[in-house]
């Protein structure tokens, strides 16, 4: 089963753009530059403010039975310091390695809290490394 939450009452609703959303624009410009071949980065404010970078270090078309969970996957979390539930500009941010194929012989990412810019450069270091 699985369940979700939604949050009527979530700042990010009725066109209004979530927190964390020049975060969002942030990582874009520094990790869309043809780093890997599959990369999505969603932002919202549902539980918390939050950036999610999922990426694939194979192509769409060698994924084991289409699936990304079959490939060289890993995904990227991007909260606010400390547990708070909403961003506000100008704060840390907690950038954290959520989920990796067992496939890939990685170098170990470190959870850390700092700038944005700093986070997203650690990221960066990281798929350069993994490459």
């Amino acid at each position: 089963m699985t369940l979700v939450v939604t949050d009527i009452d979530r700042p990010d609703v009725n066109g209004v753009q979530p927190k964390m959303y020049e975060v969002k624009s942030l990582a874009f410009q520094e990790l869309y530059a043809d780093l890997i071949p599959v990369m999505d980065i969603e932002c919202n404010d549902n539980l918390m403010s939050s950036v999610i970078i999922s990426g694939s270090f194979d192509e769409r078309k060698d994924w084991v039975n289409g699936y990304w969970n079959n490939s060289l996957y890993f995904q990227f979390f991007i909260t606010p310091k400390d547990g708070k539930r909403y961003y506000e500009l100008g704060e840390n941010v907690t950038v954290e390695l959520n989920r990796i194929s067992y496939k890939i012989a990685s170098k170990k990412f470190r959870k850390y809290t700092g700038s944005p810019e700093k986070a997203i450069a650690k990221i960066k270091a990281w798929i350069i490394a993994n490459k």
